[in-house]
């Protein structure tokens, strides 16, 4: 999988695990203003529209856009083109997620109501918003305009030197989110922003309409054997040469000079 998709499924770094995470204080407007979310979200039986996603970190973009439609209990149906291409889908038994460009999906029986569901912010708050923003306590941000329109902002501080920024629409349902992370010196380091545009609220979509298998050929997503591949105590790494966030380069013969031993730690995989 690459970077992008495991943020969008929830696996290591995600938004949603980092939203989740760790307690701050809060204002009462804010507090008032992420339940009115949540009560207009649930009161949605299903919801289709575009989503589109850009994220930036080591000097890179990557830009996605897809569209998408969802029903409760836990109906989904999401396909993102571009840079991260991926498609999301359940039928209501199973949870699919293909990635084309390896053309391997996984697979995992859908949550009956709907938890753990979503290719985005918006399709994981739809199916349970309570416990997306469970532990971490929201502040308002005044109002905002972007685009000609005017949102009423909600922002979260879940870890040190993170900011996740929602857009609220008039009709109380997050139409655009930004999140930003900087590293210890306070520089920002990585930046998303998921929007979502042309949204339909409960129009009439049959059960059938989310039935799904993944493409003839697809294989399936086996998680790697890393055991299987650690070196032996007191062996040599394999040499590489990586890009850093600050748009360098780093190597092992260059960080090993005058150094009896590197601890190299890969936090982050892309």
């Amino acid at each position: 999988m690459n970077r992008t998709s495991k943020w969008l499924v929830g696996v290591a770094g995600s938004l949603f695990i980092a939203v989740s995470s760790s307690p701050s204080h809060a204002d009462e407007k804010g507090v008032a203003l992420l339940k009115e979310v949540e009560k207009a979200t649930l009161a949605i039986k299903t919801l289709s529209g575009e989503v589109q996603t850009t994220a930036k970190f080591g000097g890179q973009t990557q830009s996605s856009k897809g569209l998408f439609k969802i029903k409760r209990p836990n109906f989904l149906f999401t396909k993102m083109t571009g840079s991260d291409a991926t498609t999301f889908a359940s039928n209501g038994k199973n949870f699919f997620v293909y990635m084309p460009s390896q053309n391997q999906y996984m697979k995992m029986k859908a949550d009956p109501k709907g938890s753990g569901l979503g290719g985005s912010l918006l399709q994981s708050l739809f199916f349970n918003p309570a416990s997306l923003f469970g532990k971490t306590e929201p502040n308002f941000g005044g109002s905002e305009t972007v685009e000609g329109k005017t949102y009423s902002v909600i922002v979260l501080a879940p870890q040190k030197g993170q900011t996740i920024r929602l857009y609220v629409s008039p009709d109380k349902l997050v139409a655009l989110v930004k999140m930003e992370a900087k590293d210890a010196k306070g520089s920002v380091s990585v930046s998303e922003e998921e929007r979502f545009v042309n949204l339909k609220m409960n129009a009439l979509i049959a059960d059938s309409q989310f039935a799904y298998l993944p493409p003839k050929g697809a294989k399936l997503y086996e998680q790697p054997s890393y055991e299987a591949k650690l070196l032996p105590v007191s062996s040599r790494a394999p040499e590489f040469n990586l890009a850093t966030p600050q748009d360098g380069r780093i190597s092992l013969e260059k960080t090993l000079k005058e150094k009896k031993a590197v601890l190299v730690n890969f936090w982050f995989h892309g």
